[in-house]
């Protein structure tokens, strides 16, 4: 299912508008994109090119193959503080490629039921948000957050998130926010200077490499940093879940809430794969508690405790962690230690797979 939803979306980077219009808009000779909207059919496909600073609100509804194309440093910015900058409602297949979205103290970009949309080569300044069962891929794009979030993703949306970057100078809370069974797969990207790196609230994360090959032009390195976070850099709770695969890196997190690079709790999930590295987190490297589970493979937790204290993997309150894999062991090393703590209630199973100096666990095997 995800593999065809990508392979409509990409499709959309390409302009096919033989029974359509395509027109030039040049904002700075008193042309608005929202006119060029009203004027043109939304049943067909229709490309509009935008160059020149569009100060106004956009909101479109009900528009199928709609491709909009920013040309010469394009910028649309917006024009209200009530509401976002650029809006696509109840659409399918809208494509935004290299166009700058200024958001004001609201909100930037809004995808509401947008089906198979796509954001490319864009640079939103302000919050994202995708809900109502939107589903969109955005790719080798740049997000600027200055109030809540880089991007929320709500009520079941689904979003590909690839060879993009995300960052804050306004101590925006979270870099993703994920809740009401959202689902979004991450390949490629930067997330940094967040307070959370992604909050997954009943959500599911997935940092993966899959898909690439149905992304033209992809960077083959497929890297996922989430760095510098005062709080952690994933927090997965309400039954959440978060996937980490080998292309996951997390450094340097919870430098000022005293937090794990990774939190779990409310019985939550969280695979981390072979390869995946966590090192320099503030106090744990993996904190799990009231119920939560991890299972872990030959990943590396490096440095952890660098504000004092900490272990490589924590387990309280029912929490339990599996660790087993085909390709080495899990290696904890480099903090004040323990390197796996559990109280009486925390299970670990796996020590075989386990190279750690000190696990303090009445129940493992």
């Amino acid at each position: 299912m995800r593999k065809f939803a990508i392979v409509v979306v990409v499709l959309a980077f390409i302009s096919f508008n033989a029974f359509g219009a395509n027109l030039h808009i040049n904002c700075g000779s008193h042309r608005t994109l929202g006119a060029a909207l009203a004027s043109i059919d939304p049943t067909i496909p229709n490309t509009i090119h935008v160059s020149g600073t569009c100060n106004e609100v956009i909101d479109i509804q009900q528009f199928d193959h709609l491709t909009i194309i920013g040309e010469k440093d394009a910028v649309i910015a917006s024009s209200s503080t009530t509401a976002y900058t650029f809006t696509v409602r109840s659409s399918h297949d809208v494509a935004i490629r290299n166009l700058t979205v200024r958001g004001g103290s609201f909100g930037a970009l809004y995808f509401e039921s947008c089906k198979d949309c796509s954001l490319y080569n864009s640079i939103v300044e302000g919050l994202f948000v995708m809900g109502s069962l939107s589903k969109a891929v955005a790719f080798k794009d740049v997000f600027h957050a200055n109030t809540w979030a880089g991007i929320g993703v709500f009520d079941n949306s689904v979003l590909f998130l690839n060879d993009s970057s995300l960052d804050t100078a306004n101590s925006a809370w979270a870099g993703v926010a994920m809740f009401k069974g959202a689902e979004v797969t991450v390949g490629g990207t930067t997330v940094q200077n967040f307070a959370v790196g992604f909050n997954v609230d009943h959500s599911t994360l997935d940092i993966s490499n899959g898909y690439v090959w149905e992304l033209p032009t992809s960077n083959p390195d497929q890297t996922v940093l989430i760095q510098n976070t005062m709080g952690p850099a994933i927090s997965v709770f309400n039954g959440g879940t978060a996937n980490l695969t080998s292309v996951a890196r997390l450094q340097n997190n919870g430098s000022m809430w005293w937090s794990a690079a990774i939190q779990a709790d409310g019985n939550s999930t969280i695979d981390i794969q072979d390869g995946a590295e966590i090192s320099n987190s503030a106090t744990d490297g993996i904190r799990l508690t009231w119920g939560a589970h991890a299972t872990i493979g030959a990943a590396k937790i490096l440095n952890y405790g660098k504000n004092c204290c900490g272990s490589g993997i924590s387990l309280t309150d029912n929490s339990t962690a599996s660790v087993s894999s085909g390709n080495g062991n899990l290696v904890i090393s480099g903090g004040p230690g323990p390197d796996i703590f559990c109280d009486d209630s925390g299970r670990l199973g796996g020590v075989s797979y386990i190279s750690a100096s000190t696990i303090s666990c009445d129940h493992a095997k």
